[in-house]
Order: structure tokens, then C-alpha cells, then sequence
């Protein structure tokens, strides 16, 4: 299998999974009862989705396999670090619900990492 094919086999599965929350969050959003669902929930969702795009460019960027393991954590820092900077502003911009508004974002932070983590190994993996 050629490098090409696994980029867009790689870029089309994660950024699938990405989409998929996307569409899951939005749903969440109008059928879910007000009390449940943060306020800044569309903008926790455009975070996300901006964050796995950043990831994506950074996995693609000059693949090799010998460095894989070392590009897997670089992206779970900076998924990591990113996120907790993003919870820190909101935080600071003071949030009314934020019970609410971290198990949104756990919830979030977990389905993306869960999608990274599984296009990688598949990636890694040479499976199509």
C-alpha cells in the first residue's frame, strides 16, 4: 500500500470519527433538555473539531514509522495541553454550569482522543 493511500485512508478515518462527534454533539444540543447542556456548547464542539484537524496535520506531517510512538505523544500533549488551557479560560471567563460544562468537555476530550488513538493504530498498524 502506497504512502498516499494510507494518508488519506489515515485522514479520512479520523477526521470520519471527528465528523461523527460533530453530528452526535449537535444532537445533543437541540434534543437534550437546556439544564443538561452547557451554554458554550457549539463553541466547545468548533474547539474540538479545530483541535483533531491540528492533530491530523501533525500525525500526516513527514510519516515515519520509526518515529511513530514519539508522535503519538506529542499529540496526546498537546490534546492535553490545549484542552487544559481551554478549561482554564472558560474557567476564568466564568462559567454559571460548571459541573456541567466539565463533564461535557471530558465527555468531548475522550471520544477524540478515542478516535486519534484508533486512526493511529490503524495507520500504524498498515491497515486500509
Amino acid at each position: 500500500m502506497g504512502m498516499l493511500s494510507l494518508k488519506r485512508n489515515f485522514l479520512f478515518f479520523f477526521l470520519f470519527f471527528a465528523g461523527l462527534t460533530l453530528v452526535l454533539g449537535g444532537l445533543v444540543y437541540f434534543f437534550v433538555p437546556e439544564n443538561y447542556v452547557p451554554a458554550r456548547y457549539p463553541l466547545l464542539m468548533v474547539f474540538f473539531f479545530i483541535q483533531s484537524l491540528i492533530i491530523s496535520f501533525l500525525l500526516n506531517r513527514g510519516y515515519r514509522k520509526d518515529r511513530f510512538v514519539l508522535r503519538i505523544l506529542f499529540v496526546s500533549v498537546f490534546r492535553f495541553l490545549t484542552g487544559g488551557l481551554c478549561v482554564g479560560v472558560w474557567l476564568y471567563m466564568g462559567l454559571s454550569d460548571v459541573g456541567i460544562f466539565l463533564v461535557h468537555f471530558l465527555i468531548l476530550y475522550v471520544l477524540y482522543m478515542a478516535s486519534e488513538i484508533l486512526a493511529s493504530l490503524r495507520r500504524g498498524s498498515g491497515v486500509s
